[in-house]
C-alpha cells in the first residue's frame, strides 16, 4: 500500500515539475521574443530619427526643392510618431517608460525647431534656418536617440534578469523532481538484513587493499574503461559484490537538492566530491565532448591528481571503449571490477538539446553491481547535465 502512495506521490511531483519546467521555458522564449521586438522598434525608431534629419537638412541645401522636402518631412513625423507609440506600448518597465517620455518630448522640441526652420527658409532666412537645423537640430536629434538607446537598454536587461531567474527556478523544480525519484528508487532497492553499509572511508581487508589510490604512477586509470581488453583475472570471482548495498538515502536527497541550485560548473568540485563519498567511488571524472566534436577530454575531476588528469589525454567517441559506447548509446555502462581493481560506472551527460559528454566513476568493493547506486548515478548524470557543456566547435 505504501508503495503505491509513494510511486503516486512520486508521479505527481514528477508531472508538476515537468509541467512547471515547460510552461516557464514557454513564458522564457516568449520574453525574449518580446524582448527582440522591442530592440528592433527601437533601432527602427532611431533610422526614422535620423532620416527626419536629413530631410530637414535639405531646406537649406543648394539645388533642392524646397517644397518636396517639407511635405517629406511632414510625412516622416507622422511615422515617427506611430513608431514612438508602438515602442512606448511594448514597453514592460516604468523606468523604459520614462526614458521614452523624455526622447518624445525632445522630438517634440525637434519639431517645433523644424516649423521656425521651415519659416525662415520661406522667407529667404536661409543663414538663420542653417543655425536652427545644424545646431539646436543637432543636439535634439542627438539626445532623443541615446532616450531610445538607453530605454532599449533597460528593457534588454530586464528581460535577461527575469529570464536568469526563471530558469533558476526551473533547475530546483527538475532538481526536487529527480529528487524525488531517488528517493523511490531507493525506497524500493532490497537492502541486505545484519550488513554494515560500506563507506570509502572504511578500513580496507586483504581484497580491497591498494583500490584507493586513483593512479598508477604512469597516470592512467588503474580501470581500464576499455572492454575489449579481455575478462578479468580469475581472481575477481572471489572478490565479493554487493548487488544489493544501497547509497545513503539523506545523503542522496540532499545532493540532488544542491545539484538543482547549482547555476554553473564552478561550483561542481565540492558537489563530485559528496557524489564519490555517496556512491563509495575513489574517482569521479567528468569528461566534455573537446571542440573537435570526436573525442571526450576531461574537464573536472575528484580523487585524481590535476598532473595525472592533464596526462590521460583524450578518448574518441568512435572508440570501443565503455566511456565512448555511454557517450554514443546515451546509456549507462557497467565496467566490473577484479580482485585488485575498482569496478567503473559510465553515466551519459545527455539533455534534451545536446550530449555535452559522461561522467565516469571508479567504484569499491562491488557498489557497482548494485541496481540503487546505478539509478543513482544515472540520476547525478542527468543533473550534471544541465551545468556542463561541451567546448564550442572550433
Amino acid at each position: 500500500m505504501w508503495l503505491r502512495a509513494a510511486l503516486v506521490a512520486v508521479l505527481g511531483v514528477s508531472v508538476t515539475a515537468g509541467y512547471y519546467a515547460f510552461v516557464t521555458g514557454q513564458r522564457i522564449a516568449e520574453a525574449q521574443q518580446a524582448g527582440r521586438a522591442f530592440d528592433a522598434g527601437a533601432w527602427g525608431l532611431r533610422l526614422s530619427l535620423a532620416e527626419l534629419r536629413a530631410a530637414q537638412q535639405a531646406y537649406v541645401a543648394a539645388g533642392q526643392d524646397r517644397d518636396y522636402w517639407v511635405a517629406d518631412v511632414a510625412a516622416r513625423i507622422e511615422e515617427l510618431a506611430v513608431e514612438l507609440a508602438t515602442l512606448s506600448s511594448m514597453s514592460t518597465r516604468p523606468a523604459t517608460a520614462a526614458a521614452l517620455d523624455e526622447a518624445a518630448s525632445l522630438i517634440e522640441a525637434l519639431l517645433r525647431m523644424d516649423e521656425r526652420a521651415r519659416d525662415h527658409a520661406a522667407a529667404g532666412q536661409e543663414l538663420m534656418a542653417s543655425d536652427l537645423i545644424f545646431a539646436d537640430g543637432s543636439d535634439l536629434g542627438r539626445s532623443a536617440a541615446d532616450e531610445i538607446e538607453r530605454a532599449r537598454r533597460i528593457e534588454r536587461e530586464a528581460v535577461d534578469a527575469a529570464a536568469s531567474g526563471r530558469r533558476q527556478l526551473q533547475l530546483v523544480a527538475v532538481g526536487g523532481a529527480a529528487g524525488a525519484g531517488v528517493l523511490f528508487a531507493l525506497l524500493v532497492s532490497p537492502f541486505p538484513a545484519g550488513r554494515p553499509t560500506a563507506t570509502p572511508d572504511a578500513p580496507k581487508d586483504a581484497a580491497t587493499e591498494g583500490v584507493q589510490e586513483p593512479a598508477s604512477p604512469e597516470g592512467r586509470l588503474f580501470l581500464d574503461l576499455d572492454p575489449g581488453q579481455g575478462e578479468p583475472p580469475a581472481a575477481a570471482e572471489s572478490v565479493s559484490r554487493s548487488p544489493s548495498v544501497a547509497p545513503d538515502l539523506r545523503l542522496a536527497a540532499a545532493l540532488c537538492t544542491d545539484l538543482g541550485r547549482s547555476a554553473n560548473a564552478a561550483e561542481l568540485p565540492p558537489l563530485l566530491a559528496r557524489a564519490a563519498q555517496l556512491l563509495n567511488a575513489s574517482c569521479v571524472i567528468v569528461w566534455v565532448r573537446d571542440g573537435t566534436g570526436n573525442a571526450l577530454r576531461p574537464a573536472i575531476a575528484h580523487g585524481y591528481p590535476a598532473a595525472a588528469l592533464a596526462r590521460l589525454g583524450t578518448i574518441p567517441c568512435d572508440s570501443d571503449n565503455a566511456a565512448a559506447a555511454a557517450y554514443r548509446d546515451e546509456r549507462l555502462q557497467v565496467v566490473s571490477g577484479g580482485a585488485d581493481t575498482p569496478g567503473a560506472l559510465v553515466a551519459p551527460l545527455a539533455s534534451a538539446e545536446d550530449r555535452a559528454g559522461v561522467m565516469t566513476l571508479e567504484v569499491n568493493d562491488g557498489w557497482e553491481t548494485s541496481d540503487a547506486v546505478q539509478s543513482t548515478a544515472t540520476i547525478i548524470a542527468a543533473q550534471l547535465a544541465t551545468l556542463v557543456a561541451a567546448d564550442p566547435s572550433g
